[in-house]
């Protein structure tokens, strides 16, 4: 019997499937912005990544924005 050649692709695809790729975030959460702890229906308070923010209802988007209890993440600070 002869053995299988293992392809250069298979340690690859082994890697992509074990590790996660790091999440982009979208919004920052700051708690001291939000001293009484105040919620919006449906949104956790914490720091929320950008597939998050898309599930979201655009109404609700906006009223993310307008607590001012989040702010964008710029620069290197995009990765978990």
């Amino acid at each position: 019997m002869s053995a299988r050649k293992r392809t250069a692709a298979q340690p690859q695809i082994a890697a992509a499937t074990t590790t996660p790729e790091p999440r982009a975030l979208g919004l920052r959460y700051d708690p001291d912005l939000n001293p009484t702890g105040r919620t919006l229906p449906g949104v956790p308070l914490r720091d929320l990544t950008a597939e998050e923010l898309a599930a979201l209802m655009a109404w609700l988007r906006r009223s993310i924005t307008a607590t001012g209890w989040w702010s964008p993440i710029t620069g290197e600070e995009k990765t978990a």
